[in-house]
């Protein structure tokens, strides 16, 4: 399974509980959280879903195929990938400085558009 695309919003409800027995909603997560299992964005599908792969973490740098940007990245989102390529994680407030700021008002649509990127820009 490592490296198919899955849809992302089915992965923890119907993907692994049909492979896995009795498989616990959020294991997924513990496997992350402990570096077991990494992720990459494959593809959006509309505005709240996309398509992702996943890998053992120590598999991932053999196994993952790079994808072509279908369209040219934003200065903002070229910023947003060097900075997440140099410092990893991070939280929004973070992000969100290091790639120019913007209101306060917007930082709900900012805050999406800067983690969707992330995701389908190439950082999992």
């Amino acid at each position: 399974m490592q490296g198919a695309p899955l849809t992302a919003s089915l992965v923890e409800s119907g993907i692994l509980p049909a492979r896995i027995g009795e498989y616990a909603p959020g294991g997924l997560d513990t496997l992350i959280a402990a570096g077991e299992v990494t992720w990459a964005g494959v593809e959006p599908i509309g505005e709240r879903d996309g398509r992702i792969a996943l890998f053992l973490a120590d598999q991932m740098p053999l196994l993952a195929q790079p994808r072509p940007q279908p369209e040219p990245l934003k200065e903002r989102e070229e910023k947003l990938l060097a900075v997440l390529e140099s410092s990893g994680a991070s939280f929004f407030d973070a992000l969100h400085e290091a790639v120019g700021g913007g209101s306060q008002g917007d930082r709900g649509s900012q805050a999406r558009r800067l983690m969707r990127c992330g995701a389908w820009c190439g950082v999992g």
